[in-house]
């Protein structure tokens, strides 16, 4: 009975080996992974309660406004939740008690440098003047519903970098006091309309740095909308898709900003366009494309690759612990047959 015991033993190992290699298509992005902890404060719709912060909501009759009155920071409530001491990021509810929440009044999330990132839903049509003015916003996207942008609403945020504007042809409300001046930072443009907006006030006229990027095949409906000084300095740009996160990219320009995956237990062979890994990505864009990253395992030999996001995994480990097992099991049958041999020729 040893002897089953022993080739019993060799198929369990062999299988716990095998359960112990990584997921299908696992996927790790270092981008995705954040450098500091940001808290979130939103509105728990399910359980009626806000979390982490809390935000004035006010009836107007038919919908909700986020704020009221003009002193800076009217939309936030410290009265339950003191004001947050590290990083937050504000998610705005698209709807409170049933109606929509519509418009961001003035001032109302103005001064919070703690706040660094804003989602701002689908349902607002307006923000008001020095909505965010002062604040630590990084990232910004307007949604295509909103159709009016007060001034200063985004002024003096020193450490805004881009801001994505799904842009509809109604966007017509920008003053003329433009709603990003007093913004330090080098600022990136990002529209994903291809018509323009009616109105294209929406550039710190005086900033040489920054970049606007417009859809392939727009550059043409947005240059006639544009100030000479900004047209050298306006792009077309594709999507490339990488694990469900979209990266704006210039047209026919080599990709650096996405970051190189990592994986436990493998290298990463490189980018490419298709699931089954047989087209190489060159790094330069021309259309819109979904990557795919290929590896190689660390323990096994270089045909281990799998693909990120979906799709198969190609793995010679499976076939080498299952060859093991095999080879101790017919050695075992073999120990097996010796022994009894011996032991009916003793008899």
């Amino acid at each position: 009975m040893a002897i089953y015991k022993r080739i019993l033993l060799m198929l369990i190992m062999g299988v716990v080996m095998m359960s112990a290699l990584p997921a299908q298509g696992l996927f790790v992005s270092a981008a995705s992974v954040p450098e500091t902890e940001i808290i979130e404060i939103y509105y728990d719709a399910e359980n009626d309660e806000w979390v982490n912060g809390k935000l004035v909501l006010v009836n107007k009759g038919g919908y909700y406004c986020v704020g009221q009155g003009n002193n800076g920071g009217n939309g936030f409530d410290f009265t339950e939740f003191p004001r947050p001491e590290q990083p937050f990021h504000v998610i705005i509810p698209a709807e409170y008690n049933g109606l929509p929440v519509r418009e961001l009044n003035n001032e109302a999330l103005l001064g919070g440098d703690k706040m660094v990132g804003v989602t701002i839903p689908d349902s607002i049509e307006i923000i008001g003047n020095y909505a965010f003015y002062q604040t630590g916003l990084v990232n910004v996207t307007v949604p295509a519903s909103v159709n009016s942008i007060g001034y200063l609403a985004f002024g003096n945020c020193k450490s805004l970098a881009k801001v994505v504007y799904e842009t509809n042809a109604s966007l017509s409300n920008i003053p003329q006091l433009n709603p990003f001046n007093l913004c330090s930072s080098i600022i990136t443009f990002i529209f994903t309309n291809p018509t323009p907006p009616s109105s294209v006030n929406l550039f710190l006229e005086n900033n040489v740095d920054i970049k606007i990027y417009v859809p392939k095949g727009s550059l043409d409906a947005y240059m006639d909308k544009l100030p000479a000084y900004h047209q050298d300095h306006t792009f077309e740009y594709v999507t490339i898709t990488v694990d469900g996160e979209k990266y704006y990219e210039q047209v026919d320009v080599a990709i650096t900003d996405i970051e190189q995956p990592t994986k436990d237990g493998y290298t990463f062979k490189g980018w490419y366009t298709d699931e089954e890994l047989t087209t190489p990505f060159d790094g330069i864009p021309h259309d819109d494309t979904t990557l795919y990253p290929k590896w190689t395992s660390n323990v096994a030999d270089n045909n281990d690759t799998t693909q990120g996001g979906s799709g198969s995994q190609k793995t010679s480990r499976w076939l080498y612990v299952g060859i093991a097992g095999l080879v101790a099991m017919i050695g075992g049958l073999a120990t097996g047959a010796y022994l009894f041999i011996k032991k009916s020729k003793q008899a």
